[in-house]
């Protein structure tokens, strides 16, 4: 299984470092436009079956994680040239990876939601343009009550024992 995720990991690097050489609307655009390519490059007819069993079976878990692991380091260089940054600055690493977590948080979709390559990453980048992580706690609680009030979220055990409680 490792030499089949190195290749994807090496395409996936090359295509990056592809990409940012041109014009692109964000790094993020990049990322995931060099992402699906690589999907379609090293894509087999068993290769969604592999990654269900990487995501599956524990030994083979912890060779994709090693090897999801590796793929840090191979995008940190062409990261942290196109940011301008030195390698070891934080930002530079943050941006590996993000980039990592993209296509760790694509293969779960494709694997646990039975998306294709193309779909799975399309809609965790889309997911990332969001950057649920930026948004204010004022704006989550106001998007919960919302979600709430149309019947699209649970209330939280917290609210729902404030009410039993008057």
């Amino acid at each position: 299984i490792r030499p089949f995720l190195d290749a994807g990991n090496r395409a996936f690097a090359r295509t990056l470092a592809q990409h940012v050489s041109h014009p692109a609307p964000t790094l993020l655009d990049a990322i995931v436009t060099a992402l699906q390519e690589a999907f379609s490059a090293v894509r087999t007819d068993w290769s969604h079956h592999l990654m269900q069993l990487a995501l599956t079976v524990p030994a083979l878990r912890r060779v994709w994680l090693e090897a999801t692991e590796d793929l840090a380091g191979m995008l940190l260089p062409t990261l942290a040239t196109v940011l301008d940054l030195p390698e070891e600055s934080a930002e530079a690493r943050i941006a590996a990876d993000e980039a990592v977590l993209i296509a760790v948080s694509s293969v779960r979709r494709m694997v646990h939601l039975e998306e294709g390559p193309q779909e799975a990453i399309g809609r965790v980048g889309d997911a990332f343009r969001r950057d649920p992580l930026a948004r204010t706690l004022q704006q989550l609680d106001t998007s919960h009550r919302r979600a709430t009030e149309t019947g699209l979220a649970r209330p939280s055990s917290s609210a729902s024992t404030s009410a039993k409680g008057h």
